[in-house]
C-alpha cells in the first residue's frame, strides 16, 4: 500500500515516475503470493534447479517487485522487464561468472502475434573481485533483429557494485537500448497497447545511467540516495523526446520482521520538453510512502 502527494492532476499525472503514477491518493500497489523452490547454490557436487510462480494484484502488477526504494528510476521503468526462455548461470573461474540464454523476446507471451516474438539471445558476464567488495556484471540482455514490436528491445546493459564498508554501498548501471524501422503510431502489426510511440520514425533509442548509494543508520533501517540521467532519444518509452534527470532519497526502516515502511522525496526535470503533466510541466516533485507487510 502506497500514498504519493504532487500537484499533478490525471489518473496518470506522475508518468514518466514508475509506480506511484496517480497522484494525491492512496493505491494498493501490489498483493503477492509466491509458489517457489530455491536452488541450492552453496554447493559444487551437483546441478540443482529451482522456479518461481507468482500471483501480483494491484496498480503495479505490471511492473516487478521494488526492493530497494518505493518508487522506480526511469532506467529500471523503461528497460526489458520479462523474457520467457531457458537460461543458464555457469562460474567458469573463482571470479567469473557467464549467464547465457533462448527466450521468445521482451515482455511478449508465447502465443502473442507481435514482431518481436521471435528467438532472441542473452549473454551476460560477471566479474568479481578476490575481495568480495566490487562486481562487474554486463553484456547483452536481448538481441534478435530489432524489427520495431510492442516491447521488442535490444539491450546492452553493465551494472558496477562497490561495497565501501559494512555501511555504505553503491551500484551504477549504465544501459542503451533500440529498436528498427519504429512507427509513430500503432499499426496492424503493433497496436496500441497502453505504451508509447516514438515522435519520429525510424531507429529509436535511448540510453541512461543511475547510481544507488546505501548508507545504513541502524540494524535495521538505512538510507538509499539515488542519482540518474536518461535520454529517450526520439521518445518511444515516455512519449516525449527529451532527457530527464531524477534524484530521490529515501528511507527503508523495519520496525518490525514482518513490517517495511518507505518513505521517499523524489524531484524529476525534462530538459528538451515539457514531459510531466500530459506534457504541462519540466518539472516533478513527490513525496510518497509505501508500507508493506511479509507473510
Amino acid at each position: 500500500m502506497s500514498t504519493s502527494t504532487n500537484t499533478s492532476r490525471g489518473p496518470n499525472g506522475n508518468f514518466p515516475l514508475i509506480y506511484d503514477l496517480r497522484p494525491n491518493r492512496f493505491e494498493q500497489n501490489q498483493f503477492v503470493l509466491y509458489l517457489e523452490r530455491i536452488p541450492h547454490e552453496a554447493q559444487t557436487d551437483h546441478i540443482d534447479w529451482g522456479f518461481r510462480i507468482s500471483g501480483v494484484y494491484g496498480l503495479d502488477y505490471r511492473f516487478m517487485i521494488s526492493r530497494l526504494m518505493s518508487s522506480h528510476s526511469l532506467v529500471y521503468g523503461f528497460d526489458n522487464y520479462t523474457q520467457t526462455g531457458i537460461f543458464t548461470t555457469t562460474k567458469i573461474h573463482e571470479q567469473w561468472t557467464i549467464q547465457l540464454g533462448l527466450s521468445n523476446g521482451t515482455d511478449v507471451a508465447l502465443w502473442q502475434n507481435d514482431p518481436g516474438n521471435q528467438p532472441t539471445g542473452t549473454v551476460m558476464i560477471q566479474w568479481t573481485s578476490p575481495n568480495q567488495k566490487d562486481s562487474f556484471y554486463f553484456g547483452d540482455n536481448a538481441f534478435n533483429n530489432g524489427e520495431f514490436g510492442y516491447n521488442n528491445l535490444q539491450q546492452i546493459v553493465g551494472t558496477w557494485t562497490h561495497k565501501f564498508n559494512d555501511k555504505v554501498y553503491t551500484a551504477t548501471e549504465v544501459l542503451y537500448m533500440y529498436m528498427n524501422d519504429a512507427k509513430t503510431h500503432p499499426t496492424a502489426a503493433v497496436p496500441f497497447q497502453s505504451g508509447s510511440f516514438p515522435v519520429k520514425a525510424g531507429y529509436a533509442s535511448e540510453w541512461g545511467i543511475v547510481n544507488y548509494t546505501m548508507f545504513r543508520i541502524a540494524p535495521a533501517a538505512f538510507v538509499t540516495v539515488r542519482n540518474e540521467f536518461y535520454d529517450d532519444k526520439v521518445g518511444s518509452r515516455t512519449g516525449h523526446a527529451t532527457s530527464y534527470s531524477e534524484h530521490s532519497i529515501g528511507i527503508t526502516w523495519w520496525p518490525d520482521k514482518i513490517v517495511t515502511l518507505r518513505p521517499e522525496l523524489r524531484f524529476d526535470h525534462s530538459y528538451d520538453t515539457a514531459a510531466f503533466e500530459n506534457g504541462a510541466r519540466r518539472n516533478q516533485v513527490v513525496a510518497s510512502m509505501d508500507f508493506i507487510i511479509h507473510y
